[in-house]
């Protein structure tokens, strides 16, 4: 099993503005980016024994393949992977991004059951993870106190105040992502590594996932809707007659009463 991509920073911030608010949907809190490494520093969760419990209550789980990375969320108790959709209450969301010239600049999934991975991840912990990133992207090779405000910004990650922090900071260098899994710890983990344009780490992050069977996939589909049926009742006379006489005229599609 192998998955590896490279995101621009643009693709970061589309999939950080997408995973956001459906992060909120999930009842884990997923941590601080205080526990998290910037610039080398260590692995978020830092202890493999907080592995085990770093996803519990996330809710979420992602869906790879060649084409496609899909979420599925499920806010209060319907929230634990691995069990039908139907099951719990809470509002379920779901999302789907192309892979080929979409959110990745290029990319490797690998797998025995058909280049399928699902896992099921803490989606606050991912957003935490991606909002790092932009903030480093906004703050690396700065002097002065550019720097110390994003490094704020960073370990205040609850406040509201984040968003328009990341706003106000440029993107000064140009920065490659990659995301991959791999273990750490013992521990299967979705890793973010972002890069300057020299190559030097400054962000590295390791969330902990729960690796899945392909077909759990069927607990977590968006819901079967049929195309609604559209009746109209006419009045006796047919009023539209006249109507439609004249559009024909004007478009093949319209036909007589």
């Amino acid at each position: 099993m192998r998955f590896k991509a490279k995101l621009a920073m643009e693709h970061v911030q589309l999939l950080h503005n997408m995973v956001g608010p459906i992060s909120r949907l999930t009842s884990g809190g997923g941590g601080s980016l205080a526990d998290s490494g910037v610039s080398g520093g260590p692995l978020l969760g830092g202890s493999s024994s907080h592995y085990p419990s770093a996803f519990g209550s996330g809710g979420t789980v992602m869906h790879l393949d060649p084409e496609h990375v899909r979420i599925s969320t499920r806010g209060g108790s319907g929230s634990n992977g691995g069990t039908s959709g139907s099951d719990g209450d809470g509002i379920a969301c779901f999302a789907e991004l192309a892979t080929c010239n979409g959110i990745f600049l290029e990319h490797r999934i690998e797998s025995a059951s058909d280049n399928i991975i699902v896992f099921e991840i803490d989606l606050a912990q991912l957003r935490l993870a991606l909002q790092s990133v932009l903030f480093s992207n906004g703050s690396f090779g700065s002097k002065g106190g550019r720097r110390s405000v994003a490094q704020s910004a960073l370990h205040n990650s609850g406040d509201a105040r984040d968003s328009s922090a990341l706003a106000a900071l440029p993107a000064l260098v140009t920065y490659v992502v990659v995301m991959k899994l791999a273990k750490r710890g013992g521990f299967p983990c979705l890793c973010l590594d972002a890069s300057c344009s020299g190559g030097s780490i400054d962000v590295h992050h390791a969330i902990p996932v729960r690796i899945m069977r392909a077909a759990e996939m069927q607990y977590h589909l968006p819901p079967r809707i049929d195309l609604p049926d559209v009746q109209l009742e006419l009045p006796a006379e047919r009023p539209l007659r006249p109507v439609v006489e004249r559009l024909r005229t004007i478009s093949p599609q319209s036909e007589r009463f």
